[in-house]
């Protein structure tokens, strides 16, 4: 092969989708999506090897749901899409939003939370990530009993304020 001649490389093909577009978030009549079961491997993997201290090297891997950090300010630095495999969902996926807690704890949040991926899409859409925030529950449920999630933003100085409180509750 010459200089010039440029080897094709195979590239697989992805799912594209405008996540603005929330019509594009809720699966078709009998639509199931496939689930690549590597995904979450290889972003975990990919996440260590760009760690650039030893702290975040050797951070332990951790998700959680959404309802075990309710009110906590968290540093939002973005999510991914991933598959819903819950047989009642009209959602084609939910999100694993990649978080830290005021403790300098890494963790993934799973929520499927339509308005809190509303509002994490039209901030990434916006540059706006990443950003402290917290998940709230609404205060009234909703005429099936369901308490939905939302965002709130928080500050940098919310997180130094929990960190130091938890810390002297030890």
């Amino acid at each position: 092969m010459s200089k010039t001649e440029v080897e094709k490389v195979d590239v697989p093909e992805v799912e594209m989708m405008d996540e603005l577009d929330s019509s594009q978030w809720y699966k078709g009549k009998g639509e199931v999506e496939a689930i690549d079961p590597d995904e979450a491997q290889r972003q975990i993997v990919a996440n260590i090897l760009a760690g650039k201290s030893v702290e975040e090297i050797m951070a332990p891997v951790k998700t959680t749901v959404a309802d075990d950090v309710i009110g906590e300010t968290l540093y939002i630095r973005g999510y991914r899409r991933m598959p819903s495999t819950k047989a009642d969902s009209s959602l084609k996926f939910y999100l694993l939003i990649d978080c830290v807690q005021s403790d300098g704890t890494a963790v993934n949040v799973s929520c499927g939370s339509v308005n809190v991926m509303a509002r994490l899409f039209a901030l990434n859409a916006n540059g706006f990530l990443p950003i402290y925030g917290a998940l709230i529950r609404a205060g009234k449920a909703t005429a099936s009993g369901y308490f939905p999630l939302d965002i709130e933003a928080r500050t940098a100085e919310d997180a130094a304020r929990e960190a130091e409180h938890k810390n002297k509750d030890f």
